[in-house]
């Protein structure tokens, strides 16, 4: 679980580590009762760190190739059990 507030910063430093480096799926689960318009939110969030991704990868290497990799996935009941309590 990650707070809003720290997604987009998340995202980048994820996508921007190590051997992780532009090879990362980030991996968006959300429950069938999640407000629709939080989704979109989350969706948004993570379509802006896309861009900031983007960029460092041609700062670093200007013929570098950005490929998204991103999934939406149904969460599961094993998912929600984990997220309790938190």
């Amino acid at each position: 679980q990650v707070d809003l507030k720290n997604l987009k910063s998340l995202a980048i430093e994820r996508n921007m580590f190590g051997k992780a480096k532009n090879r990362l799926i980030t991996a968006f689960k959300a429950d069938s009762e999640a407000p629709y318009g939080l989704i979109v939110q989350v969706l948004d969030i993570l379509n802006q760190a896309e861009g900031d991704i983007i960029t460092q990868l041609k700062q670093e290497n200007p013929t570098a190739k950005r490929e998204r990799k991103f999934a939406v996935i149904r969460m599961t009941d094993e998912d929600k059990e984990k997220l309790k309590g938190l």
